[in-house]
């Protein structure tokens, strides 16, 4: 699974794909996403090369049932990008 941490003006250790990590902090709300998220973290790297979940097979009409999670959609075209600034 994953989740999100909020940084803010913490400063965070580079973590990779198969890191272990090890998280402490307050549980705040993203309001615009409408999900939890860690504030004001301490994140200690304690492991690497860890095995990941394999992503699971799902719709885009599903794809919200997997939050926080490795999903994989085949047959999804990409017909435009809106760029944020």
């Amino acid at each position: 699974g994953g989740g999100f941490i909020y940084a803010g003006k913490s400063t965070l250790p580079a973590v990779k794909v198969g890191d272990s990590i090890h998280v402490t902090g307050k549980i705040g709300n993203f309001a615009t996403a409408g999900i939890y998220q860690i504030v004001d973290p301490t994140v200690t790297v304690e492991g690497s090369a860890c095995k990941i979940s394999d992503p699971v097979s799902t719709t885009i009409a599903d794809i919200d049932s997997h939050r926080m999670s490795r999903v994989k959609v085949e047959g999804l075209s990409v017909t435009s990008v809106e760029k944020r600034t």
